[in-house]
């Protein structure tokens, strides 16, 4: 069998120089040099493609996609290429390598379409045919994934963005968008809701990847917990950076940990999950720090987070999409509707006005609203109001209050608070099997100390749920649902199981609602079908699919429903270029989503989602779907470590 890689290079060097290369007038290195140009349908491995390239002096590689469309190189875990490769389309391609055949050609590339910054590359997006390819016998319930309608709004992060300052010294020069990712949801007593994200220099977006700053380039990785403020429509009000103890680790050549064969320093908290303890929000992340010159504690950590709130300076968006009630906002007549200044400086003008409804070039209604004005939905209407609110000062954590857990196995993160008391903590480490930890607490003047880590329940699913399947993964945990909210006393037949199946029904609540996910390493077979080509390019990236499931609100916190799987139809900023690239009626969801929250809004949960570790977005959905989705399961309870051979 003919070695693919070798015979597309072969095809391509094979010919003379000047017939094989574009001379770029304008390339990053500032010096001339021969960049190929290849017909990647001749090609299995792009990237492999690319290494040999550069073996062989090239400077850059410009592949002309396989088909119509566009798509980047898919990576998986292979070595980043020395040298910079891009995908071009295949028409212009093709007429480039149709001139190439008798002439030499200079080409200058821009940014644009040929050098994509603002698309995910194909590797980050999972289209549904990569479902259909695969046995069901390889998903929970032996079901296929479901796909869940995106909001179809503008992200979360894409919302928040303009309004964050990165931190100085991050990058060496502006960035349009940065990873902002794993959004962790609480819900307030007033209807409103605080997120929290955590802002990095990671890889995780396009564009820090295309500038060569990311963490994997500088080898400093850079972290910040930003925390916001969102209105009952989700809108963002205010936000603040969380003010964090120090939190570094450096790595040197004595370190004790593999961390150092890709990066020299890592800074500040990351994923973070915020919920309600009894009296006190707390936040859980992971972390890295220096305990000796040449030990590393790689772990998790919980304190506290308070937080500081004012009344709000100037004006702030109250909602989007959006118009205040007439009967709570006196109307004070109409302002100049060509800009959103000039609607804010028609009400400044009137002393009595405190807010206004406004749409550009079309309206700008001034009102006089109390304090906490109810809206009624109006698409492509904004609703702003001036001072009056609470808005977030500062959150920030106490040193003193800082509890660092133990890293029994190298590397521990994702834990999640099921139950937080004044002197015990209750905390899922494992998701399948179950594990619950107990942290015991003291407290004095002096802060809050750890006296006592110890596992103390541990249960099962049944096999019919799993079947065999593992790297079941956890991501947020818990919401409490009231048995008012379940409305769910009428039994469902379980899935499977012995000849003497039983009708199973889920105990009484409250319950805990809780979502993971499994992590998939795209391994496509030779008979899959489909398109085969692009699996075979994808091969060795991940893959997230989520589900819910329901813990017992008291010990054991046993698990007592598992959903089957699901992702979100994209909605990315950066997934947008796909929408055009798929078919009329295909649907495809980003290949990593993670839940890091959950909230209740009414009768809707709101789930919070990371993208790509780039990205973060909400999606509402009824809560009835979300309960219809979950089968009740019976976990095997009292559960020994002794006989897992995976812990």
């Amino acid at each position: 069998m003919t070695d693919p890689i070798r015979g597309c290079l072969t095809r391509l060097v094979d010919v003379p120089p000047r017939q094989r290369t574009v001379e770029p007038m304008n390339h990053e290195t500032e010096k001339g040099g021969e960049t190929a140009l290849v017909d990647s349908a001749s090609c299995e491995d792009l990237v492999e493609a690319t290494h040999r390239l550069a073996k062989a002096g090239a400077l850059g590689a410009v592949f002309v996609h396989y088909d119509e469309g566009l798509a980047g190189l898919a990576l998986g875990d292979a070595e980043v290429p020395s040298i910079r490769a891009v995908v071009i389309e295949r028409s212009p391609g093709l007429e480039l390598l149709s001139l190439l055949a008798s002439q030499a050609v200079e080409a200058e590339l821009k940014l644009g379409k040929l050098i994509s910054e603002d698309a995910y590359e194909e590797q980050f997006i999972f289209r549904v045919d990569e479902f259909h390819a695969t046995r069901k016998e390889n998903f929970l319930w032996h079901q296929y994934p479901s796909l869940l309608p995106s909001s179809g709004r503008e992200t979360l992060s894409a919302r928040l963005m303009p309004r964050l300052a990165v931190p100085e010294g991050w990058f060496s020069r502006p960035m349009g968008f940065v990873p902002l990712f794993n959004p962790s949801l609480l819900s307030l007593q007033d209807g409103t809701f605080l997120v929290a994200l955590r802002m990095s220099n990671g890889q995780g977006c396009p564009s820090v990847r295309a500038a060569r700053e990311s963490s994997m380039d500088t080898r400093i990785c850079r972290n910040e917990l930003v925390l916001a403020h969102l209105g009952e429509d989700l809108a963002v009000r205010s936000h603040v950076l969380v003010e964090m103890p120090m939190l570094r680790c450096r790595f040197t050549a004595e370190s004790q940990t593999a961390g150092r064969q890709f990066l020299d320093e890592v800074y500040g908290p990351m994923d973070a999950r915020i919920a309600w303890g009894d009296e006190e929000i707390w936040v859980l992340f992971y972390a890295e720090r220096n305990v000796c010159e040449v030990e590393v504690e790689r772990g998790m950590h919980a304190a506290p987070l308070h937080i500081d709130w004012a009344t709000c300076n100037g004006w702030y968006l109250y909602a989007t999409d959006a118009a205040f009630l007439p009967s709570q906002c006196s109307w004070l007549g109409s302002g100049d509707p060509i800009s959103l200044e000039s609607c804010q400086r028609s009400c400044e003008a009137q002393k009595a006005c405190t807010a206004f409804t406004f749409r550009e070039g079309v309206a700008c209604e001034l009102r006089q609203c109390s304090e906490r004005p109810k809206v009624w939905p109006l698409v492509g209407w904004q609703s702003w109001h001036r001072g009056g609110d609470q808005c977030l000062e500062r959150a920030f954590v106490k040193a003193e209050e800082l509890l660092a857990f133990p890293a029994a196995h190298g590397v521990e993160k994702n834990w999640n608070l099921i139950l937080g008391e004044k002197l015990r903590l209750f905390m899922e480490y494992f998701i399948e099997p179950h594990i619950v930890l107990t942290a015991s607490l003291w407290r004095d003047d002096a802060g809050i100390h750890l006296a006592r880590l110890e596992q103390s329940f541990v249960s099962r699913w049944p096999y019919e749920v799993l079947h065999g399947l593992t790297n079941v993964r956890g991501g947020f945990c818990c919401l409490r649902l009231s048995d008012e909210l379940l409305q769910i006393r009428t039994s469902q037949r379980r899935i499977g199981g012995d000849d003497d199946e039983e009708n199973l029904e889920l105990p009484p609540g409250p319950l805990l609602l809780g979502a993971g996910h499994l992590q998939r390493i795209r391994s496509p077979f030779d008979q899959a079908p489909g398109d085969l080509s692009r699996f075979r390019r994808q091969a060795k990236s991940r893959t997230y699919h989520q589900f819910f499931y329901l813990l017992r609100a008291s010990e054991p916190f046993d698990v007592v429903a598992v959903s089957s799987e699901w992702c979100i139809t994209i909605n990315g900023h950066f997934s947008q270029h796909w929408a055009e690239v798929l078919a009329p009626g295909e649907e495809a969801c980003e290949s990593i989503q993670f839940v890091a929250g959950l909230a209740l809004r009414g009768s809707e949960v709101v789930v919070s989602y990371g993208i790509n570790d780039c990205e973060s977005d909400l999606l509402p959905l009824p809560l009835s779907e979300v309960v219809a989705m979950l089968k009740p399961v019976r976990s095997a309870v009292n559960v020994s470590l002794d006989e897992l051979e995976m812990i």
